[in-house]
């Protein structure tokens, strides 16, 4: 009579026990869950002896079960890109590529799991907001979408639409009280960041500060503003540099550090009459 070696195990089925829509197996003590397709698929029975390939399909089965429950419950509660749940199901269970596949593979079929829908929606809701093509077409990537997946002809609506959307938001933005090239930088920063590109950026801006002449700050508020910043500038540094053309080089730098104009710097100089006697 043979004896088995000390390093063979044997893999017997204890208990058999029917749950809803899977089937639980009892193995030496250690419970296993697969999924009635793979339960009729094999032939199981209590006492059931199992060779190490069946209990490593069992394990494999049992763990295929847990990423496709993780998968059912992930999708319901959240909307996912295709490669964003291949990440979360990669990381989470460490399935090969063709497990992946074969577990989304019936969500992609119904277009549950459907990046073009994905990438019409998100185009639609961040163009709602005033988003250019730039920053959409960036978040899209990293969610795993090329924005070429979208028809020109829906990237060119919803293009327009965030443009005037956020030709809206530019007046919000606006600071009226700042000079008009430090107005203009602000609301050039704010324009790139939304993810507009140099042309679109310099439209919006021409047509905002070019639509309504106010804008320009030739109002009384904005010239009392220029005297008071250069009239402080002026005596300071008068003050403390003694030589007349570091002191006029020192006061039109601090001047357009401000946000002004060259123009209105050598305006205001000419106005109060600064370094005339001095």
């Amino acid at each position: 009579m043979s004896m088995k070696k000390p390093s063979e195990k044997t893999f017997k089925i204890d208990e058999i026990k029917p749950i809803k829509n899977a089937i639980v197996l009892v193995i030496n003590g250690d419970s296993f869950t697969i999924s009635k397709s793979v339960f009729t698929d094999d032939y199981y029975y209590p006492d059931k002896v199992l060779s190490e390939n069946e209990m490593m399909a069992i394990k494999k089965a049992d763990h295929l079960l847990k990423a496709q429950q993780y998968l059912d419950k992930t999708i319901t509660s959240k909307r996912y890109t295709e490669k964003e749940i291949t990440d979360k199901l990669k990381t989470k269970f460490k399935l090969s590529k063709n497990d992946i596949f074969t577990l989304l593979k019936p969500y992609l079929d119904a277009n549950i799991i459907s990046d073009k829908d994905y990438a019409l929606d998100y185009l639609e809701a961040k163009s709602s907001s005033g988003y250019g093509m730039n920053y959409i077409t960036e978040q899209l990537k990293k969610k795993g979408i090329d924005l070429d997946i979208v028809s020109s002809e829906d990237i060119n609506k919803f293009n327009n639409l965030s443009i005037n959307i956020c030709k809206q938001l530019l007046r919000k933005k606006d600071q009226p009280s700042k000079p008009l090239l430090k107005r203009k930088e602000i609301l050039t920063d704010f324009l790139y960041r939304r993810g507009f590109n140099k042309e679109e950026v310099n439209e919006m801006i021409n047509d905002y500060f070019s639509s309504d002449e106010s804008r320009f700050n030739n109002d009384e508020s904005y010239g009392k503003r220029l005297e008071q910043i250069a009239d402080k500038a002026y005596l300071s540094l008068s003050k403390s540099e003694n030589d007349l053309y570091k002191r006029k080089n020192k006061f039109i730098k601090k001047i357009l550090n401000n946000g002004y104009s060259l123009k209105e710097v050598y305006d205001i100089i000419a106005k109060k009459g600064y370094f005339t006697n001095d």
